[in-house]
């Protein structure tokens, strides 16, 4: 995940060696995959994945509405709590695809931009507007 000035790297980092692959799964893929599972890990950065946050933040504010007017309509703990249940799963779903899906349109326009203007860069820009103008002053 880049923080303040890393570079924003859009290209999937591939997590095995360059070796090529078959396509059906090894005895090897899998004990690799299974080895780099943290799950403490893996909780605890939930909140840095791209979108994460918002979506599950919808999720469980729409289950919470929707299981709490579900309960007040039918008086039926199981039913309702399925209702929020499923409405949280599928809140969260279709919001964090609504998210990854404008979030990589913004950085395909972003890499477009870099590549069309690869000469126009935001530092330069602001140590151009910053210089003293020197007409001015004589």
């Amino acid at each position: 995940m880049p923080a303040g000035r890393d570079p924003v790297n859009t290209e999937p980092t591939p997590i095995a060696s360059a070796e090529p692959s078959s396509s059906s799964w090894t005895f090897r893929d899998l004990k690799l995959a299974a080895s780099q599972i943290r799950p403490l890990e893996d909780f605890q950065n939930l909140g840095k994945v791209p979108c994460m946050r918002t979506s599950l933040l919808y999720g469980i504010g729409g289950g919470s509405a929707i299981g709490a007017i579900r309960f007040i309509g039918t008086r039926r703990p199981v039913t309702a709590t399925l209702w929020a249940y499923f409405s949280f799963v599928g809140i969260t779903v279709l919001q964090w695809t609504r998210c990854r899906t404008a979030r990589q349109k913004e950085l395909q326009t972003m890499k477009m931009i870099k590549e069309r203007f690869p000469d126009r860069h935001a530092t330069r820009l602001r140590q151009e507007h910053t210089k003293p103008d020197v007409t001015s002053e004589s």
